[in-house]
C-alpha cells in the first residue's frame, strides 16, 4: 500500500495546481494563434471560420474542465487540513491517555 505524508499531499497539490495553470495557459496562447489564422495565406475559402468556431467551443469546454480540476484539486488541501486536525486531536488523546 502506498501512503503519503503532509509533504508529499502538498507537493502533489502543488503539482496539480502548476499543470491546471499550465493547460489554461496553453489553450488561451493556441486560441490565440487560431485567432491570428485568419488571412487567406493559411485558409482558402471558407475553412477557417468553421475550424475557429469548432476550436472556440473547445477551448470554452476546456475552461470549464479545468475549473473542474481546480476545485478536485482544492480537495486535496482542504483534506490535508482536516488531517491536521485530526492528527492534532488523536495525539492529545494519546497524551491524555497516559
Amino acid at each position: 500500500m502506498y501512503s503519503m505524508d503532509y509533504d508529499g499531499l502538498n507537493a502533489l497539490y502543488e503539482d496539480l495546481t502548476r499543470f491546471v495553470n499550465e493547460m489554461v495557459d496553453d489553450i488561451k496562447n493556441a486560441k490565440d494563434i487560431v485567432d491570428k489564422m485568419n488571412n487567406k495565406d493559411h485558409w482558402k475559402g471558407n475553412g477557417y471560420d468553421g475550424y475557429q468556431k469548432k476550436f472556440s467551443a473547445l477551448a470554452s469546454r476546456f475552461g470549464e474542465y479545468c475549473n473542474e480540476m481546480y476545485k478536485l484539486n482544492n480537495n486535496i488541501k482542504s483534506s490535508i487540513e482536516r488531517m491536521k486536525v485530526i492528527d492534532a486531536q488523536v495525539a492529545y488523546n494519546l497524551r491524555n491517555m497516559q
